[in-house]
């Protein structure tokens, strides 16, 4: 089973590869008209690249798996 399929139930944003890029390095990245989620699925080129939260337009990350 495919990371993204088994959390399909959680909100998913998809960043390119300068966002995959900084939150790498444990960075927050701006993310606009996104709404506050206490966890989302963050996807690069439809692979899981980070777990993290949205706080007043900030993503910021939880666990990452790029970089």
């Amino acid at each position: 089973l495919d990371p993204l399929t088994a959390l399909a139930h959680l909100p998913r944003i998809d960043v390119d590869a300068a966002g995959a890029a900084t939150l790498g390095f444990g960075k927050a990245l701006e993310v606009a008209e996104t709404p506050d989620a206490e966890l989302v699925a963050v996807a690069w080129d439809d692979t899981l690249a980070a777990l993290g939260s949205v706080e007043g337009g900030l993503l910021k990350p939880r666990k990452v798996f790029v970089g």
